[in-house]
């Protein structure tokens, strides 16, 4: 992280029941196990928090990312939705009209999209989440769509 950043950071204190003649080395080793830690990504009140809500829960609601659209000029357009509500509609924890309402504001997006003559061309994930380095569970499912008329083209030829 940039110095002087307000990202966390992993802070080690050490308690002592009884002083130690090691206290030093204890300290450093620990130290060094803090260095090889990955860097937090929440500051102490909102992990807690967050476990109090259940949202580490793996049968929990999930948290979502918000969708956002793209347009690549033309007909093309990318979006992005979280793959976290993706895998929650494909497992059925939550409904179609759930999905379409925290997607979209309940606007049957892919509906007016596939009567406008749109399909989608790709799709994949992306990193995403707190630190954008790994793909988890906050990550986004990117699908690119395109409207493809050359098929029709062809029967009115």
């Amino acid at each position: 992280m940039p110095a002087g950043s307000n990202s966390p950071k992993w802070k080690v204190t050490l308690f002592e029941r009884e002083p130690s003649a090691q206290r030093d080395a204890e300290y450093e080793r620990l130290n060094r196990i803090a260095l090889g830690l990955p860097q937090p990504q929440l500051e102490g009140y909102q992990a807690r928090s967050w476990h109090r809500q259940g949202l580490f829960d793996p049968q929990g609601k999930g948290i979502y990312l918000g969708t956002t659209f793209t347009t690549k000029g033309g007909f093309n357009m990318s979006i992005s939705i979280s793959s976290r509500m993706v895998l929650e509609l494909l497992a059925g924890r939550i409904t179609q009209e759930q999905f379409q309402n925290y997607a979209f504001r309940g606007d049957k997006f892919f509906e007016q999209q596939l009567k406008a003559g749109c399909t989608i061309q790709t799709a994949g994930l992306e990193k995403g989440g707190l630190d954008r380095t790994t793909i988890n569970w906050f990550s986004s499912l990117s699908l690119t769509g395109v409207r493809d008329h050359s098929a029709i083209q062809s029967f009115r030829a």
